[in-house]
């Protein structure tokens, strides 16, 4: 029971301390599925990309 009481203070903190959410703070104290808990650089070799599209608008003419 002290040690489930200790990763959720673990948990709490992280999310306190970076603003996001409690699920997303407590997927860095839960083992990955092979067995190796997430580190903070995260070793993986994908990269998430947010990209958004906006119309071009021509400059207007000078006179």
């Amino acid at each position: 029971m002290t040690a489930h009481r200790n990763v959720k203070r673990q948990v709490r903190a992280r999310a306190a301390k970076t603003g996001e959410s409690y699920t997303s703070a407590l997927r860095y104290f839960r083992p990955t599925p092979s067995g190796d808990v997430m580190s903070e650089a995260g070793n993986s070799k994908s990269v998430r990309l947010a990209v958004a599209q906006t119309p071009v608008r021509e400059d207007p003419p000078r006179r």
